[in-house]
Parts: C-alpha cells; structure tokens; sequence
C-alpha cells in the first residue's frame, strides 16, 4: 500500500514541475513585446495541462485502488476465507524463509482464476498444471501439479475428479489435464460432467 501512495505522489510531483517548467519556458521565449499575449496563452496552456493531470491522477488512484482491493499479502501459509493463494514468497517482514516461503499472496475469489492448490468451496476444477511460484518449499524438485483452474460451480459443468454436493456426474471421460502426477500413465476416467441435483 505504501509504495503505491509513494509511487502516485511521485507522478504528481512530476507532472507539476513539467508544467512550471513548460510555463517558464513558454513566458521567456515570448520576449518582451509579446509578453502580455504570451501570458494569457500561458494561463490557457497551464490550466489545460492541470485538468489533464488531475484525470490522470484520478484514473491512476482509481487503478491503484482496485489493486489494492483484490490482492493481499499475508505472512504464512493460507488466505482469509473468500480468497485464493495465488502465490508464495519469502518475505524477511514475515521471519526466517530459510528452507520454505512464508508469505501468501492472495486474491478474491471472483469468476474464474488460478489457485494455488485446490480450489475453494464454490469453484471446481478443471484443469491442474504446475507452477513454481506456488511450491512451499524453496528447494521442491516435484513435477506434479500443483496449481488448479479454478471456474464458479455454476449451472451444468465439467470439473476434474468428482461432482461437488449439489451436483451429479452424468458421464465420465479421461482428460490430461486433469492427471494430478506428472508420471501418471492412466487412462482411467478422471473427469465428469455435472448437471445440478
């Protein structure tokens, strides 16, 4: 959040001093004779450039904000409830990452995302792949997957595995995609398409 706020006020500082900057220069380059017109275009142009950086500004506050909003860092292993580990990371502000990370980024649980791990109540998955930002341990030589896709259980759909409690499987086939080793030689059904109960 504090790097964002020094980062906005940093944009601001430097849209300012290009204007005085711009001023100065239009005001001096306008010699003597010309000094009352070139004024007035100057106010023109320095009240032009003000309303474009104060929508800028807004527009940039409004991005920031919605960042802000849907990501949080939280030191150890896990996210609040309505959200998703969509990372893991060594933070010296959470202790000591000597052999495994110690920070989750996580995000809100909103229509379709990645997550690390399974997927929450709510959302099935319907594809598993691997992804080395979401290994625990800093030294993991695993291969298998370990990250989900993760959709909203909405209405009839495939999903990985089994049908969550509310739905029924109305036939099976096998998918890749859904193989939860990377070594895995099976063929056998490990997908199903749900219709709601």
């Amino acid at each position: 959040m504090e790097p964002q706020q020094r980062h906005r006020r940093r944009i601001r500082g430097r849209k300012v001093r290009l204007a005085i900057t711009s001023w100065q220069e239009c005001h001096t380059n306008g010699g003597f004779m010309h000094r009352v017109s070139m004024t007035a275009l100057c106010s023109v142009f320095i009240a032009c450039t003000a309303a474009s950086n104060s929508a800028a500004d807004q527009s940039d506050k409004d991005i920031t904000l919605g960042e802000v909003e849907s990501t949080l860092e939280q030191c150890g292993i896990g996210c609040p409830a309505g959200n998703h580990a969509a990372s893991f990371e060594c933070s010296f502000n959470c202790g000591s990452c000597l052999f495994n990370n110690n920070q989750t980024i996580c995000e809100s649980n909103n229509g379709t995302f990645l997550s690390c791990g399974t997927c929450p109540a709510g959302w099935h998955p319907t594809r598993f792949m691997l992804q080395l930002a979401c290994n625990i341990s800093l030294f993991s030589t695993s291969a298998d997957p370990n990250q989900s896709v993760c959709e909203p259980n909405s209405g009839s759909f495939l999903t990985c595995g089994g049908c969550p409690p509310g739905w029924h499987a109305t036939s099976t086939l096998f998918d890749p995609g859904c193989n939860i080793s990377a070594f895995s030689t099976s063929t056998n059904p490990n997908k199903s398409v749900c219709a709601p109960n």
